[in-house]
């Protein structure tokens, strides 16, 4: 059984953003993986793992 894409779920301390970045894509974004796509300033790490409850207050990048 599969759990699905493994998300880590970002809170920008800067603006307050939150969103997230599946692992799938950490090749694609390289350098930039892990920061808030407004303010470009890295992220506070929330939590990692398969999609949860609060998933949709969380921006997919």
């Amino acid at each position: 059984m599969t759990w699905g894409t493994l998300y880590f779920y970002y809170e920008c301390e800067n603006c307050k953003k939150k969103y997230k970045y599946s692992f799938n894509e950490l090749s694609e974004y390289r350098d930039n993986f892990g920061k808030c796509p407004d303010c470009k300033t890295e992220g506070k790490l929330i939590k990692d793992g398969a999609i949860t409850k609060d998933d949709l207050e969380y921006q997919e990048i």
